[in-house]
């Protein structure tokens, strides 16, 4: 344990920590300040930016993306402190001390750890950004598109951006500038010739 929690230190401290407490500190600010801009009315449309495509909004969600679980916010609250523990728990694995990981990692956490004060505090989760898409006609067989032709993305915050991003962010890397373990087989022919030519 001793091991681990050095490990912790060591990868976590300090600017990983300082971006997770940043996307906290701006989540909880700019969902206090969402509450108070709608007198704590909701769901309200607090602020028309461009119309039929971005609005300041306060909406609010006991479940989790897309609405899905609704009315389940303790179990909910309980999975994301289990999911904050775990991720800080093996931050040092997830990204092997590697910077872009461990910026894309804190993204996540704050986002995580954001959303669970608001399930474990307000037994809900405050959203205040809200989003049009335009999109084909088509789409309209899969998609429910309001008149204009734009789909309605569900509401989020800083959170679940920090959440989206993070995760876009880990994979970008992953597929992209990880670099990739040589095959077994062909590590162990190259160590016995460079063996062999030491011996000679």
């Amino acid at each position: 344990m001793k091991k681990r929690l050095e490990l912790i230190r060591q990868s976590f401290l300090w600017w990983p920590m300082l971006t997770v407490l940043a996307i906290i500190l701006l989540d909880q600010i700019t969902k206090i300040w969402t509450i108070s801009a709608s007198g704590n009315l909701a769901p309200s449309v607090i602020k028309v930016i461009i119309s039929d495509y971005f609005n300041i909004v306060d909406y609010r969600n006991t479940g989790a993306a897309w609405g899905m679980f609704s009315n389940n916010t303790i179990a909910l609250s309980i999975i994301s402190l289990l999911a904050f523990i775990y991720f800080v728990f093996d931050f040092p694995s997830l990204t092997e001390n590697i910077p872009f990981r461990k910026f894309a990692w804190s993204l996540l956490i704050g986002g995580v750890f954001g959303n669970f004060i608001d399930r474990f505090f307000r037994r809900e989760v405050v959203d205040m950004i809200e989003v049009f898409i335009p999109m084909p006609k088509s789409a309209g067989r899969f998609l429910h598109l309001t008149s204009n032709g734009t789909y309605q993305f569900p509401a989020f915050n800083i959170a679940d951006s920090g959440i989206c991003v993070g995760v876009v962010l880990y994979f970008i890397h992953v597929l992209f500038f990880a670099k990739k373990k040589k095959p077994v087989e062909e590590t162990v022919k190259k160590d016995e010739t460079e063996e062999h030519k030491q011996a000679q």
